[in-house]
C-alpha cells in the first residue's frame, strides 16, 4: 500500500452536519476500494481563484490515505461523480 494526500474542495453551502457526512462519505468509498484513512480534516474556507461552476468559495479538505496501487484511478471516478466535491487532486507522498 502506497501512501496518499488529497486535498477537496467541496461546496460552501455545507453546514457543519453535512460537511461532517461529506467526509465520512469520503472514508467509505476509500474503505470501499480496501485503503485506510490516516486523517482526513477541515483545513480552510477560502475564495477560489476562479469560479467553479460559478461558485466563488469553497471549503477544503486535507487527508492522508494508504491505497492499493489501483485504487486513485477508483477513487478519482467516484469522487467526479459527487456533487459536493466541486475539485480534488490525489499526490502519492514518498
Amino acid at each position: 500500500m502506497r501512501r496518499y494526500e488529497v486535498m477537496f474542495i467541496v461546496k460552501p453551502d455545507l453546514d457543519d452536519g453535512a460537511l461532517q457526512e461529506q467526509m465520512d462519505k469520503i472514508k467509505k468509498v476509500v474503505s470501499k476500494y480496501k485503503g485506510e484513512t490516516e486523517e482526513l480534516n477541515f483545513w480552510q474556507r477560502r475564495e477560489l481563484a476562479y469560479p467553479i461552476n460559478k461558485i466563488k468559495e469553497g471549503i477544503y479538505l486535507l487527508g492522508y490515505f494508504k491505497l492499493p496501487e489501483q485504487a486513485p484511478q477508483e477513487l478519482s471516478r467516484e469522487w467526479r461523480l459527487d456533487g459536493n466535491i466541486l475539485r480534488f487532486l490525489i499526490l502519492k507522498k514518498e
